[in-house]
């Protein structure tokens, strides 16, 4: 094996680092839902900065990411890959969404309005989102270099320089330290921060 293929390419690192991240925090609503279903009440303001931060960095900064990257696909990809890129595209939709109702569903649980909401609209959040990620390691990743070409990868790395500059390296990384914080917090820090 060379030192080429050792090494974890760049844009593949920076899909599965920010699915790491994403996973934390659906760990984090995971927990938050067991503790409901054992009739306790998780930490309210803690679950409503994790429902926050997901939606803003899976939304804004993994998201962002991955349009663009999905665009090149439609183009290049074709039969079953093509599909498959236009399933993932009209999940974003679908998935902003989500998390529109899962920080309402929280948001109530806090006022003491509706706190039944919470549960299943999680879940299907975290299912659905996961599954998404899930899809995307197994059948999209691993093929991104035989799917795009060097010009294509050289687009997506500019956009993804830009999107991060653009919406703030720092706000990024202030997102990414506070899913550690939360994580540890309920519990569910499973692996070492990488970087």
């Amino acid at each position: 094996m060379s030192c080429q293929q050792a090494e974890q390419p760049w844009l593949e690192s920076v899909l599965l680092a920010e699915h790491r991240t994403i996973g934390m925090l659906l760990r984090c609503i995971e927990a938050a839902c067991a503790t409901c279903e054992g009739g306790g009440q998780p930490p309210i303001e803690r679950l409503k900065s994790v429902v926050e931060i997901l939606g803003d960095y899976a939304s804004r900064y993994h998201h962002a990411k991955e349009e663009m990257l999905f665009a090149l696909l439609r183009r290049s990809a074709k039969g079953e890959m093509e599909s498959f890129v236009r399933v993932l595209d009209n999940e974003h939709d679908e998935l902003d969404g989500c998390f529109a109702t899962l920080d309402l569903a929280v948001r109530q649980m806090a006022a003491g309005t509706d706190g039944h909401a919470f549960v299943p609209q999680a879940r299907r959040v975290c299912e659905l989102l996961g599954w998404h990620m899930r899809c995307e390691e197994e059948k999209l990743i691993p093929r991104l270099r035989s799917l795009l070409s060097p010009e294509d990868l050289n687009v997506v790395k500019e956009w993804m320089e830009s999107t991060d500059r653009h919406l703030g390296r720092e706000r990024k990384q202030r997102l990414e330290e506070e899913t550690l914080v939360l994580a540890r917090e309920f519990g569910v820090l499973r692996e070492a921060p990488v970087g």
